[in-house]
């Protein structure tokens, strides 16, 4: 397998990808939707501690945006 995703990420010009990446990917998108609950996105992980789910899910340009607005309206 892989052998042949090595082939395949050469024919489509992707250089530097790891498979780990595909974790940070989905833990981004995923904990960009405000109705998935941390705890459920590190269970779906595998992780057992919060922190380290946190280390996978990369707050967006929208997700920061959103804070700023809540932040707002708080006062």
């Amino acid at each position: 397998m892989r052998k042949r995703c090595k082939s395949l990420l050469g024919a489509a010009g992707i250089e530097n990808f790891r498979f780990h990446d595909l974790r940070h990917s989905f833990a981004t998108r995923a904990g960009a939707d405000p109705s998935v609950p941390v705890i459920a996105l590190a269970d779906v992980l595998g992780h057992k501690n919060l922190r380290t789910a946190t280390r996978y899910a990369h707050p967006t340009e929208d997700d920061k945006r959103r804070v700023s607005e809540v932040q707002e309206k708080v006062g």
